[in-house]
Formats: structure tokens, sequence, C-alpha cells
């Protein structure tokens, strides 16, 4: 890219670590603190719908009835 005075522009800036006003450090524990709280949000929504199913599900599985119809009591 060339600029108005015939130079070349620089599309990227370096910035140095002990000059920036920003605090990584802190940057990096709110990502980390998102990703947390998008993993709780992940987990309790699965943990839900296993309730949900559970309490609407009934097991097919009844006993051994063929036994109680040979062996009556």
């Amino acid at each position: 890219m060339q600029s108005e005075n015939g130079g070349i522009e620089q599309s990227v800036v370096v910035l140095e670590k002990e000059q920036s006003s920003i605090d990584y450090g802190s940057v990096k524990k709110l990502k980390q603190l998102r990703k947390l709280k998008a993993a709780h949000i992940l987990a309790r929504a699965k943990s839900d719908r296993l309730c949900r199913l559970a309490a609407t599900q009934q097991s097919p599985f009844q006993g051994n009835s063929t036994v109680k119809s040979i062996i009556a009591n």
C-alpha cells in the first residue's frame, strides 16, 4: 500500500507490553472466566435435559414375566 506521501503504509501495529496500558493478566483471567461460565451453562443445560428425560421415560423391563407365567405361585 502506498501512502499519500509516497511511502509504504504499515498495516501492522506493534505494541510493547511494557509501554502498553493493557493489563494482559486481567484480560487472560477474563477470557478464562467467560469460558468457565460457558462450560457451567452447558453442563447445567445437559443436566436439566437428563432430568426431564428421566422423569418422562419408563423402563420397558417389568421383571421376568416369562418365569411368572410358567411357575405359578
